[in-house]
Parts: C-alpha cells; sequence; structure tokens
C-alpha cells in the first residue's frame, strides 16, 4: 500500500472529508476515494456529520490563543476543518503576528527554514507564510530554481526582438507567464504596458467563423482565459455562450410566469 494512501487514510479517520483532502492535496476527489479504499477503510454515508467539538471549547480554546493549526493538530483534522468549525461557532479569527520582511528574510533566505518551518514558529499555515513572502517581495526557493533554469537569452529575444507577450513566451515555452516576467525584470528588461490578447475585430472575425473560446485561444496564440477576458470587454459572446443565456432567459420568463 503505497504512503499517500496511508496519510489519506489517516485523514479520514481523524473527521477530514473527501472533498477538503482532495482540495488540500491536489487531487480529484475519486483518486482519494479509490486510494481510501485501497487502504481498506469503510467510507462514511453522504452527509455524514464529523465529530467536532463543542462551541463553547472551542471559544476557550480561541481565547487561549489556539492557532487554527494547533486546534487542528489537536483534533487531528485540517485547518479548514476547523475553520469551518470556526464559522458555525461565530468566533471571529484574530490576525497571526507577522514578522517584519527583514526577519522574515533571515529566516527564510539566513537561517534556510523552510515553510513549514516558519509556519510552525508562528502556529499559521504554509499558505500564510507563502503569502507573508509574496508580501514581502521574496521569491521561494523553488520559483528561485525555476528562474536560474529559465532561458533568459530566449525570453528576452522573444520578447524584445519579436514583441511576444510574456503569455504568449509561456505558451511557446511551456512555463508560465509570471516567471517570464520575473525573469525579464531580473535581466533589466522594462515590461511593456499589457496589449489586449485578442482585438475586437478579430473576436468579431473569429465568432462570425462559428469558433469557440478553446479554438480562438489557438488561433491568436494565447490562453482560453484571455479569450474570455477579452470578450466579457468587448460584450461579445461565442456561439454556445448566446445558446446558453437565451435557455436561461427563457427558463427564466417560464419560471416567472408560473409564479407572477
Amino acid at each position: 500500500m503505497r504512503t499517500d494512501s496511508v496519510q489519506i487514510a489517516n485523514r479520514y479517520r481523524g473527521g477530514d472529508s473527501i472533498r477538503t483532502i482532495a482540495t488540500e492535496s491536489g487531487l480529484s476527489t475519486s483518486t482519494v476515494r479509490r486510494r481510501l479504499l485501497e487502504a481498506n477503510v469503510s467510507l462514511r454515508p453522504a452527509g455524514t456529520q464529523r465529530t467536532r467539538p463543542d462551541s463553547e471549547l472551542l471559544h476557550r480554546l480561541h481565547q487561549q490563543g489556539l492557532s487554527q493549526r494547533q486546534i487542528a493538530d489537536r483534533f487531528k483534522v485540517s485547518p479548514a476543518s476547523v475553520s469551518s468549525w470556526f464559522a458555525h461557532a461565530e468566533i471571529v479569527r484574530t490576525k497571526a503576528p507577522r514578522p517584519s520582511d527583514a526577519e522574515l528574510r533571515q529566516l527564510y533566505l539566513g537561517d534556510k527554514l523552510n515553510l513549514r518551518g516558519i509556519a510552525d514558529r508562528y502556529a499559521v499555515t504554509k499558505q500564510a507564510v507563502r503569502g507573508w513572502l509574496t508580501r514581502a517581495r521574496i521569491e521561494t526557493r523553488s520559483k528561485q530554481s525555476a528562474i536560474d533554469a529559465a532561458d533568459a537569452d530566449t525570453i528576452q529575444r522573444l520578447y524584445v526582438d519579436q514583441q511576444l507577450s510574456c503569455a504568449q513566451i509561456g505558451l511557446h515555452l511551456g512555463i508560465d507567464a509570471q516567471l517570464v516576467a520575473r525573469v525579464l525584470h531580473r535581466h533589466g528588461v522594462e515590461l511593456r504596458t499589457p496589449r489586449p490578447a485578442v482585438s475586437r475585430p478579430d473576436l468579431q472575425a473569429a465568432l462570425a467563423e462559428g469558433l469557440n473560446s478553446p479554438q480562438i485561444a489557438t488561433r491568436f496564440k494565447c490562453s482560453v482565459s484571455a479569450v474570455c477576458r477579452a470578450l466579457r470587454r468587448e460584450q461579445l459572446q461565442t456561439p454556445h455562450q448566446r445558446q446558453r443565456r437565451e435557455m436561461l432567459d427563457r427558463a427564466n420568463r417560464i419560471r416567472s410566469l408560473a409564479h407572477p
């Protein structure tokens, strides 16, 4: 039996739902369910209420200064579960103390602590530490390694000489557009003001041919999300979007007639 199946089984037995485990581990719910079956775990019926401490105990733990991470460790559940408990008990969460940018830089870059090490020190989640690093403009080591490994010369040539956008370069090289921007910034290349990925005339011409969003994205070498943003900006719709809008309008009219 695989180690990840054991970890998933322990979290499920501790009260986490399949959806919570899937969300936090980056897996699909069907994969989590399959791993649980591999670990010979009996699945709870759908809608089963998980055991949770009563509101009085949660308030007392919160007043003692325990973080959601510490409460989660005590009850062997995820911080997301504790967050839902807090919401049910109407507990207003207090923000965890945040180290200064200089302290954070020393811990992460000087002392070489990882995200978990810093999170444990301040009793917060790794996601909170990641947010601190972002606000302090400290690149995580994984991002730093990706920047070092990127072909800066190729990126600069595509951006400066061929006038491609960061998104287009990212699609061409198979990397994230934000990583492209970081590489350019590191090498002193001033970024241009972002231009729309697709112009209104181009959108109108593509829609006249009956193309959908993925097909438009392929034609103009941009992401599907960029096409969707352009459609919203220009107040245009693909044939599928227009058909869906008409169906919704028709259903709303029928509903209004049935319940005047």
